[in-house]
């Protein structure tokens, strides 16, 4: 599993390194390192149906912990402090109510499933 992890990222460096160098304009960053995913994960299913269950094997703090953070740090970095600083009262209005709507909405809706019986949830398995 870590070495798929090790192929993708080196893929997506050196996709950034010949973008940046030959100034490929024509498709970005993000979607070179979105098909690169894809065409990983294509040859990952593939390979899972001859070497077994054991093959795909990710957990969910490899992710939460290293794979994570980089993309946060990353985002938060390249955020430029005037633009953000001038739009902060509609950034913070748009988290507030997109919170609060988004709640009620996931909150709703996994009520109305589990009461048509689409989905068996009830107090004792909230988590």
């Amino acid at each position: 599993n870590a070495l798929w992890i090790v192929v993708v990222l080196c893929s997506v460096l050196f996709y950034k390194y010949f973008f940046h160098r030959y100034k490929l304009v024509y498709l970005p960053e993000s979607v070179a390192a979105i098909l690169i995913g894809m065409v990983v994960g294509t040859i990952m299913v593939i390979l899972h149906e001859y070497l077994g269950d054991g093959f795909l094997n990710f957990k969910p703090e490899l992710f939460f912990y290293i794979l994570l953070p980089p993309i946060i740090f990353k985002a938060g970095f390249g955020v430029e402090k005037t633009l953000f600083f001038a739009n902060i009262g509609s950034i913070a209005v748009f988290a507030f109510f997109g919170t609060i709507i988004s709640t009620l909405i996931i909150g709703f809706s996994l009520f109305g499933l589990s009461k048509s019986g689409i989905i068996p949830l009830d107090s004792s398995n909230a988590l």
